[in-house]
């Protein structure tokens, strides 16, 4: 019963566990199982007596427990797909080092004379460092971002207003609901599809088997000692540790790394269902041959060659497979549920198998035991899908085929680019097979609800000028958790569909495209209560979007959500490095970039594009310093930075501010240098100099006829505003062939 105690709680703490790690999040508590594990270590090395040492064993059970679900489900979620069975099982196969370890130390405590009284004391203390030491490590860990992003997104699908028979139902936000309501119906919604197929026969498939793996294994495990006494009966006990080390070095740890190395390669089905039948086949050799437990090494070689087959085989696969066969919001409840049957397994056989060693004799006993594993081959190859080299959300029957995967695949490829928006409304229309996707975005600066159009897919081109009416829209929401938003989005798609709607009493259609819209679906990219947008679903069907189908389409936009809100961070980065913070335009190396742009955006042509390169500052700037205070002058260059950003009427320009009163101009479609003035003239009117007594003087070159690189342009403009500053200031200088002179010089005011 002590031997088994702490297998008896394990089943309780990967039950608990694994509940909480889907309900409150795997970081939330992943390392107290190990912490728990420590405390009962510590209480097991202390105990007084009997009671506590029960008691103890107990708590440290549980927190045993609670690893399983904890380990297999956070190492599963953050490995890839072609590495995952061997990352996992190589955490799993830690123990092995463990089970070499564990005799190693035993025995060195009892050569070191402390006695065994204190001995095993020491012993179950020990066991209370490694868990502290998981315990502050595991803490350190980040979030699953597949937890993450499996967050409840707000759906709506809609019929267009107006229809006699609505095309699929309208899920609103639901009232809040008390947290304790919340949890019960989480819960139950969580249980009711995991007894749904083919969640429920998984279930069934991979708590039978470890329930049999863990009662072969922990009944030989727990019981090694009296089956070792059987056979070496006059072993003594560090002749048992020997022996045992023996099997677990030339046997368990070889089938721990073999496990390891070959689980992405030969598949898990194949591993778990050859191991069942090697330890049937084991068991069968022992029980028809009883001859065999005479022969102490002859029984220690086929013992271990069943301890290889284990390892290499359904001790390792039962602890993958719950983490890889049921999906994100199941995952943890899952795998507790299915290493707690196993734990129930281990307790039976640790409590049982002594009392059926002496009923049964040890021929028996391996009777037993094979036909136990030829029940659990069977049980593999009838029950379990074989999950090797297949990403979670496909084996979860959320995405279908692995085209999916390469769909996502180019999204993910796209985020650095430019056409990301409009990669990610191709591939989801190519995934989702709808009529038409669109994107609206709102800008990562914006405080108000606007949400202007950022990518449109359509599969059918006459579907375009019905969405040529929702280049922009004010959701009067700033935030897209409120219920606001989706209420004006709704009522915004809906007067849209009006528009383009065909007329009822016409012969001929009022809309431009062939078939009317007839259903929609609105999710809101929402991560981290931050709006970056809307993706909207269209489809000219009535009633295409399903509930199954909706539940698809939100494990996709999920993923959305985070690669849009990586996006913006990478967007804002990008700003924050290329932008200067004052007067919010382009700073040095944002400048640099955009004429090195200019240059090559047309490598077809030997010269490149024209355009003006003028570099102009502020006179008078340091007196304004000096006499109202350097606050005055940053309010200046803000002022004159928010002049440049409105001046959109003023021709095709992009202005710089280098640093100081510098900033620079350019100019397109320049084709002569009194062309450029002109227009320079015309933007520096509009700007605010005379509320703060300022003049310009500036400097221009051309592309190509004063340099074809950054620094060819800057260096003749920058020394033509040399000269204008010598003449006196407030004037451009520039180079005017028609003139007939090499500098030619305007006024600016």
């Amino acid at each position: 019963l002590l031997n088994s105690a702490a297998l008896l709680s394990a089943a309780c703490g990967a039950l608990v566990f694994g509940h909480l790690l889907d309900r409150v999040g795997r970081r939330t508590m992943y390392g107290y199982e190990t912490l728990i594990l420590a405390v009962g270590a510590i209480l097991s090395a202390v105990a007084p007596n009997y009671a506590w040492l029960f008691v103890s064993r107990l708590i440290l059970g549980f927190g045993v427990g609670g690893d399983y679900p904890a380990s297999a489900v956070i190492v599963s979620e953050f490995a890839n797909r072609p590495d995952r069975g061997r990352l996992v099982t190589a955490v799993f196969s830690m123990q092995g080092i463990g089970l070499i370890a564990g005799p190693l130390i035993a025995m060195a405590v009892l050569d070191a004379g402390v006695g065994l009284p204190a001995a095993w004391r020491i012993l179950l203390a020990l066991g209370a460092v490694p868990a502290t030491l998981g315990f502050i490590l595991r803490r350190r860990m980040s979030e699953s971002p597949r937890y993450l992003s499996d967050g409840q997104a707000s759906v709506v699908s809609t019929p267009p207003r107006g229809s006699a028979t609505p095309s699929a139902t309208m899920a609103a936000a639901p009232e809040e609901a008390p947290r304790g309501a919340r949890t019960r119906h989480d819960l139950r919604q969580r249980f009711a599809q995991l007894l749904k197929r083919p969640f429920l026969t998984r279930l069934i498939g991979t708590s039978l088997s470890w329930f049999l793996v863990d009662v072969i294994f922990y009944g030989n495990g727990v019981s090694y000692h009296v089956i070792l006494h059987w056979v070496f009966a006059k072993a003594s006990l560090t002749d048992t540790l020997l022996i045992s080390l023996l099997l677990f070095s030339v046997f368990a740890l070889p089938g721990y790394i073999l496990a390891a190395f070959a689980m992405d390669r030969l598949g898990r089905r194949w591993i778990q269902g050859v191991g069942f039948i090697v330890i049937a086949l084991t068991g069968a050799a022992i029980f028809a041959f009883p001859v065999v437990t005479a022969r102490p090494w002859l029984f220690t070689a086929l013992y271990g060659v069943s301890y290889l087959f284990i390892e290499f085989g359904p001790n390792t696969t039962t602890f993958l497979l719950p983490a890889e066969l049921f999906p994100t919001r199941l995952r943890g409840s899952a795998h507790g549920i299915a290493s707690a049957l196993g734990k129930m397994g281990a307790f039976l056989a640790a409590l049982c198998f002594p009392a059926v060693l002496s009923d049964l004799h040890m021929p028996g006993l391996f009777g037993v035991i094979g036909l136990l594993a030829a029940f659990g081959a069977i049980t593999t190859w009838t029950m379990l899908p074989e999950s090797r080299r297949r990403a979670l959300e496909e084996m979860n029957a959320v995405m279908q085929s692995d085209d999916v995967h390469h769909n996502y695949a180019r999204i993910v490829d796209s985020m650095t680019d430019d056409r990301f928006e409009q990669t990610v409304t191709d591939e989801m229309l190519q995934m989702s097979g709808a009529s038409a996707v669109t994107l609206h975005r709102r800008p990562p600066e914006a405080a108000s609800g606007a949400l202007e159009t950022a990518a449109l897919t359509v599969n059918d081109e006459a579907l375009r000028p019905l969405f040529t009416t929702l280049h922009h829209i004010d959701t009067a929401g700033a935030s897209a958790a409120d219920q606001a938003m989706h209420t004006a989005w709704r009522q915004a798609l809906n007067s849209a569909l009006d528009e383009h709607r065909p007329a009822a009493s016409s012969t001929a259609p009022a809309s431009p495209f062939r078939t009317s819209i007839q259903s929609f679906a609105v999710f809101p990219l929402v991560h981290r209560e931050e709006c970056m947008g809307v993706l909207t679903f269209w489809d000219d069907g009535a009633g295409t979007f399903s509930a199954r189908r909706l539940t698809q389409l939100d494990t996709l936009i999920k993923l959305m959500a985070k690669l849009m809100a990586r996006r913006w961070e990478i967007s804002l980065l990008n700003r924050l490095a290329l932008t200067d913070p004052l007067t919010r335009l382009a700073n040095r190396l944002g400048l640099e970039l955009e004429v090195e742009r200019r240059i090559t955006r047309d490598p077809a042509h030997a010269q490149p594009a024209s355009f003006a390169f003028v570099i102009f500052d502020l006179d008078k700037f340091k007196q304004l310093n000096d006499s109202r205070g350097h606050q005055s002058g940053d309010q200046a260059l803000g002022e004159i930075g928010r002049a440049f950003r409105e001046a959109h009427d003023t021709g095709t320009f992009y202005a710089a501010r280098l640093g100081g009163d510098e900033f620079v101009l350019l100019y397109d479609h320049a084709a002569s240098h009194l062309q450029a003035v002109a227009a320079a003239e015309r933007l520096i009117d509009r700007l605010p100099l005379e509320n703060w007594n300022l003049g310009v003087s500036a400097g221009l070159s051309l592309c190509p006829d004063d340099g074809v690189t950054y620094q060819e342009l800057y260096r003749a403009a920058d020394a033509r505003l040399y000269h204008a500053k010598q003449l006196g200031g407030r004037r451009m200088v520039f180079q005017d062939e028609r003139a007939g002179r090499a500098v030619s010089s305007m006024a600016l005011r």
